[in-house]
């Protein structure tokens, strides 16, 4: 019986349990890759053995070589050939640590004192003060530098990253549910993160 997924639990099903992409692959199998014009460099001994027990042939000497479930293969090409490299980038590294982008949901537009810590790898800080001498003299100006943070610029950016993951998953998932893709043990359900958590945040 196939398992009822997300298209965010399958994709950290494959990136993160089944580890698809951690051999640095292309996303495409090699005839796939040089079709596309991609190099393919030459295989080793142990990348030959890894191609028999791909294709189910009994290797013998040695112990079983593990590959990923063609599911899992399945969803890292369909993330390569819908994703450009930054859209990739995005979702696989988030799928891998199982996470979303942050939208900063504790943002406070505010100034601050620049901090001088106390000592090192230590919470205790003063707010820092600088001192100039403008060659008078007992005239000793002091100031405390401010900060920003939280600007609405970095606000605005990370919301607009998390939006960009989120339409990415969209795309995924219609990508998935496509003509011509069969997930052998999974289906998709049409379930996804909200777009704009920011907007209608629970009280």
């Amino acid at each position: 019986m196939k398992r009822a997924m997300t298209v965010k639990a399958l994709l950290e099903w494959a990136y993160a349990v089944e580890r698809v992409s951690v051999s640095g692959g292309s996303g495409l199998f090699e005839a796939e890759r040089r079709a596309a014009g991609v190099r393919v460099p030459g295989r080793s001994m142990t990348g030959a053995l890894a191609d028999q027990a791909a294709l189910g042939a009994r290797v013998s000497g040695g112990g079983g070589l593990s590959c990923c479930h063609e599911d899992a293969e399945l969803v890292d090409r369909v993330v390569h050939r819908w994703l450009d490299g930054d859209e990739r980038a995005l979702v696989v590294s988030h799928a891998k640590m199982r996470s979303e982008p942050d939208w900063m949901p504790a943002a406070r537009h505010r100034l601050e004192p620049r901090r001088r810590f106390k000592r090192a790898r230590s919470n205790d800080w003063v707010p820092e003060v600088v001192t100039e001498i403008d060659g008078r003299p007992g005239r000793v100006p002091a100031h405390c530098p401010i900060v920003e943070r939280d600007s609405p610029e970095t606000v605005a950016r990370a919301r607009a990253i998390y939006t960009q993951w989120r339409a990415a998953l969209f795309v995924l998932h219609e990508a998935l549910s496509g003509e011509g893709i069969n997930l052998t043990g999974h289906t998709l359900i049409a379930l996804f993160p909200h777009h704009a958590p920011w907007v209608h945040r629970p009280l």
